[in-house]
């Protein structure tokens, strides 16, 4: 069940002990918020279930009024093994107004990241809703942003809306924090006890650079669901 909940400043925690529970719960709160043209951003992992269940219970009339997107991907050749791209290979993604790749293999990683940042960009310059599904690390990582050095964290993220740069784990392209400010609904899926210092720790202030799910501690119209 959705056992209990718990206001944080602006941030709403829904904590579940039933997994599809609050998948389907996930699910709702952004259709309901769907109101009309809306540019939905989608994560890799665990979190891409509360899509696939978005993506069953919208009509059809909402799905033409929505453009798909990536939250963040792993670089390399478009279609390679390890790219959140090919997710959407599970969903008829025809019904939906647009869908938007970040790869492009005429491109650098670099190249692609800035391509993609006129995407995110006319997507916060329209007149339409956007939101975004998230899913949180347990190492405080958000989108994909790693938790990193503060220096190298300013260079990497500053002034953009899409940033590239290569982690340990993979050469990523991402929303930057401040393209995660922006969004109008941040709907975070998180699942595994693994998560849960993760979770409390947002009852206290760190710098962000340290741990990037930081960034949501002071934003209104954002909910993480919390299961365990």
């Amino acid at each position: 069940m959705l056992a209990s909940e718990r206001i944080l400043i602006h941030m709403k925690v829904i904590l579940s002990d039933d997994k599809e529970l609050a998948v389907a719960a996930a699910a709702e709160n952004i259709a309901h918020y769907m109101a009309t043209d809306t540019w939905l951003f989608v994560s890799g992992g665990s979190s891409f279930k509360v899509f696939e269940k978005l993506d069953s219970i919208l009509r059809d009339d909402q799905k033409i009024l929505t453009r798909l997107l990536l939250v963040d991907e792993r670089y390399g050749a478009e279609g390679h093994d390890n790219s959140n791209w090919n997710l959407f290979k599970s969903i008829d993604t025809t019904k939906y107004a647009s869908i938007y790749p970040v790869l492009d293999d005429s491109e650098s990683m670099q190249g692609c990241a800035t391509e993609y940042d006129e995407i995110v960009q006319m997507a916060f310059e329209s007149d339409s809703q956007t939101v975004a599904i998230l899913g949180i690390g347990s190492d405080s990582h958000i989108a994909g942003i790693k938790p990193m050095k503060k220096n190298l964290f300013d260079k990497t993220f500053l002034d953009t809306n899409v940033s590239s740069y290569s982690a340990a784990d993979y050469d990523r392209i991402t929303l930057t924090p401040s393209a995660l400010m922006q969004l109008g609904l941040r709907v975070c899926f998180v699942a595994g006890n693994d998560k849960v210092p993760v979770i409390a720790s947002l009852a206290i202030d760190r710098p962000i650079h340290d741990s990037p799910v930081h960034i949501l501690k002071d934003l209104d119209n954002t909910v993480i669901y919390n299961v365990t």
